[in-house]
């Protein structure tokens, strides 16, 4: 049972990362895949969506108290349940 919620816990955090730099993103990129992702297009756009990303992470880290290695852990079971696998 504890296994459980501590995935659970994870994954939420690992969500929260990529829902905050997904609308991060969206405000950003200028591009867009078919599917209405946004993709930056020029170097300012992508070293501003690559430092947003990084500062997001280090904020969950010690928000959440997680080594870099469990927030590693947490982004793949969140991109895991996205991907379907």
């Amino acid at each position: 049972m504890d296994q459980t919620r501590e995935t659970n816990r994870l994954r939420s955090i690992g969500e929260e990362y990529y829902n905050t730099c997904f609308e991060y993103d969206l405000t950003v990129c200028s591009g867009r895949t078919k599917e209405g992702k946004p993709v930056p297009i020029d170097d300012g756009e992508r070293i501003r969506v690559k430092d947003h990303a990084y500062r997001i992470f280090q904020k969950l880290c010690a928000k959440h108290q997680l080594s870099n290695k469990l927030m590693m852990k947490a982004l793949r079971y969140a991109r895991r349940d996205e991907n379907g696998f």
